[in-house]
């Protein structure tokens, strides 16, 4: 029925509602109650209702049919998220009693949801950024470890359909009822005034998702667009760096040196122009 593949984890809902995952397990992102990585595909628990299944980071997120919501794998508790301070869950834990959950996104110990009613909610490491829930906890600890343990909105809009989530959780592609796509944005700076702005993407959008700072989406009639992160290219500076560690590395000479490039960052979507519409 589907397929998601996370960062070093795999998973995949059988017809029957069954959930399967393989792969690395260092953070019991597998689900299935130990640290035991798997090449082969084994099954999440016995339940047979899952119709959604979300990866990223060391997190997971799935929906079962009655409307509940599970995460596993990376907590949203305070604290180092190691095996060893065993803050991570090994198997699908539920997140609240409530039962009207339609979509949920997945990143770095970070987690975005919306109900039925089209509220949008948040919660784990980054969260207090989007529901500035956290502000006593932020003034304490360093914001990247004042997290909201349980849901908490963000906003108070009623019109929200689906949520995508990239990277380390401070890129989000979000859809409304009416159609349109939005971008929520606490990256590069943002994170004390988080922007929330429209993406115009052409009518006719089949698929879309968010990763590594940018999103993509597909029309119907095979166009691919993007926005945010271009990947692939580099900056001036960074390209200097690269060519200077090769010529090093030509005689000899081993070194690694961090150029800490500036991300490209494109605001508006355009067309990947060398992808084929008969695909």
């Amino acid at each position: 029925m589907d397929v998601e593949a996370g960062f070093v984890d795999s998973f995949a809902l059988k017809r029957d509602g069954s959930l399967w995952a393989w792969g690395l397990n260092n953070f019991g992102q597998l689900g299935i109650g130990s640290w035991t990585d798997s090449p082969d595909p084994v099954q999440v628990g016995t339940a047979t209702n899952w119709v959604k299944i979300r990866a990223a980071g060391v997190g997971v997120a799935g929906i079962q049919s009655d409307g509940s919501l599970w995460i596993w794998g990376g907590s949203p508790k305070l604290g180092n998220t190691t095996p060893q301070n065993a803050q991570n869950l090994l198997v699908p834990t539920r997140i609240t009693p409530d039962t009207n959950w339609v979509d949920v996104s997945s990143a770095f110990n970070l987690w975005m949801a919306v109900k039925s009613d089209g509220t949008l909610w948040a919660w784990g490491r980054s969260a207090h950024f989007f529901t500035k829930a956290s502000e006593e906890a932020r003034t304490k600890l360093p914001s990247s470890m004042a997290p909201c343990e349980t849901p908490m909105q963000v906003g108070r809009e009623t019109n929200w359909q689906s949520v995508c989530s990239s990277g380390g959780g401070f890129y989000h592609l979000l859809k409304k009822r009416d159609g349109s796509f939005w971008l929520l944005d606490a990256s590069e700076g943002h994170q004390t005034s988080v922007v929330l702005s429209r993406v115009e993407l052409p009518p006719g959008v089949v698929a879309y998702d968010a990763g590594g700072g940018a999103i993509a989406a597909i029309t119907r009639n095979g166009e691919v667009w993007t926005c945010g992160t271009v990947l692939g290219q580099h900056g001036t500076k960074d390209r200097l760096v690269r060519f200077a560690q090769e010529l090093c590395w030509r005689v000899g000479w081993k070194v690694q040196w961090d150029s800490d490039p500036k991300r490209i960052i494109r605001e508006q979507p355009w067309p990947l122009r060398n992808v084929d519409p008969a695909d």
